[in-house]
């Protein structure tokens, strides 16, 4: 009689160094809601959630958050945020937003001597710009600075 006996185990081979990048690439505002691209630089996938705030200068500020996704290694993927509304006059905001990720490994990583940098949960702090245009707004502005143009070279013609 010939038994097989098989025993599985889960190697991790070190021969790249593993680059820790989070980046989101672009943010935008669509039906009520943020959509940001994520670029995921690290070789390992990533368990993330982003947070934060958006404002603007004249005191509007709204909190928002995403759901947890996993972006695989070298992706990027668009992640959308929960409702928000932005004032109707829109104009330029700031995002300040934070990603928080976690390494997802795809084996049991509990006896590993993998550096702990690479296996802990950490968080990314980002700032973006968002420029929102009103045409109407654009518009009245333009027609309004057309007419005080005309205005003023009438009065400098009458002197």
């Amino acid at each position: 009689m010939i038994f097989r006996k098989v025993h599985s185990i889960d190697i991790l081979v070190w021969w790249v160094k593993i680059n820790s990048k989070l980046i989101i690439q672009n943010a935008k505002y669509s039906g009520n809601k943020l959509i940001f691209t994520v670029s995921n630089k690290w070789n390992i996938t990533q368990n993330i959630t982003i947070t934060g705030i958006v404002s603007n200068i004249f005191g509007y500020s709204q909190e928002f958050n995403t759901e947890s996704i996993n972006i695989p290694a070298e992706s990027n993927i668009s992640i959308s945020s929960n409702e928000i509304n932005l004032p109707q006059y829109k104009w330029l905001f700031s995002i300040n937003s934070n990603i928080a990720y976690h390494p997802q490994f795809n084996f049991d990583i509990t006896n590993h001597n993998i550096p702990t940098q690479y296996t802990i949960p950490g968080t990314v702090s980002i700032y973006k710009l968002l420029i929102l245009r009103n045409w109407y707004y654009i518009i009245a502005l333009s027609i309004i600075l057309v007419l005080i143009t005309i205005i003023i070279t009438k009065q400098i013609k009458k002197l």
